[in-house]
């Protein structure tokens, strides 16, 4: 794994620890709580972390190396099998179409009142189709 990528992923834990530590510890990592509820917040969070970093990576790179956090995050977690992939089905059902409404939104591109509702239906139709947990 390369420093760059820790750095990262690093920075997205720290940023949103208070939604996802539980207080428990495997060794010296905290148990992080990953659930339909915050994932949604780990992709946006994880976008943000990775837009901010001063870095060459751009378009479907970035993307990428979204994605690879969020899995490495997930991967390490702490939680069941059966969550994470849940919580991986639920990740990749939603993160293209919100990754782009995300990007259309922080250039002026789309109205984001009506691409909130399009996002809520989206989200309730995985959940509802997919309600494991």
């Amino acid at each position: 794994m390369s420093t760059d990528f820790t750095l990262l992923k690093d920075r997205v834990i720290k940023s949103m620890y208070h939604q996802l530590a539980v207080g428990d510890t495997i060794g010296t990592q905290s148990i992080l709580s990953i659930n339909p509820k915050n994932a949604i917040d780990l992709i946006i969070k994880t976008m943000s972390v990775v837009e901010n970093y001063k870095s060459n990576v751009t378009g479907d790179s970035k993307k990428q190396l979204v994605l690879n956090l969020i899995y490495d995050i997930i991967d390490t977690s702490g939680i069941n099998e059966e969550n994470k992939i849940f919580i991986v089905q639920l990740i990749n059902n939603v993160f293209d179409p919100l990754v782009e409404n995300i990007i259309d939104v922080s250039k002026g591109q789309t109205n984001i009142n009506k691409k909130t509702n399009w996002i809520l239906n989206l989200f309730n139709k995985c959940i509802n189709k997919n309600s494991v947990l």
